[in-house]
């Protein structure tokens, strides 16, 4: 953590990052132990985590909302993924540590939009697979850029774009069924 506060010049960013350690750093740790199985390896995926929040700290504006948690749970998901990954070339991550993935509850898009009216968009989002949610998710309620999806997640330009164009379609059915 302290490399990240000594790159960081601007005082009022390094105020936020520390924040957001000190509010999220346990809940990130639970989720990367939970997909990682091992306390070393988590507090890998946590520090690179940090290292993506750092790059886009102009994006988050409150330390405590439900946005800024749901950001926080993506990221450490991936780099944890990304270190399982890394770890066991040979293997799928989808197929394993979904299932190793600690539930949070109540669900972080439920808490995101609570607003009646939306309830039917949240069953359709809730329903499209993970690799597709998580990249819609950054897209239209964090509105990153493809090309900062990219970066956060560690896939292709082209990997999100299709993500974001099958979410898109598969929306788009579900709201016509």
């Amino acid at each position: 953590m302290l490399p990240v506060l000594n790159a960081i010049e601007s005082e009022e960013d390094k105020i936020k990052i520390s924040e957001l350690f000190t509010e999220y750093y346990n809940l990130m740790l639970y989720i990367s132990k939970g997909i990682l199985k091992d306390h070393a390896l988590a507090e890998d995926a946590v520090s690179d985590s940090f290292v993506k929040i750092f790059r886009n700290i102009h994006k988050i504006e409150e330390i405590k909302c439900h946005k800024t948690r749901a950001l926080i749970v993506v990221i450490v998901r991936n780099s944890a993924i990304d270190i399982y990954n890394k770890m066991n070339k040979n293997s799928t991550i989808y197929d394993k540590a979904v299932l190793a993935i600690p539930s949070i509850s109540p669900s972080v898009v439920d808490e995101i939009i609570s607003i009646e009216g939306y309830s039917n968009m949240v069953d359709i989002f809730n329903s499209l697979p993970e690799s597709l949610k998580v990249v819609a998710k950054l897209a239209f309620i964090h509105k990153y850029e493809y090309k900062e999806i990219s970066e956060l997640l560690g896939i292709t330009y082209d990997t999100v774009r299709k993500r974001i164009s099958r979410a898109k379609n598969a929306i788009k059915n579900a709201l016509n069924d």
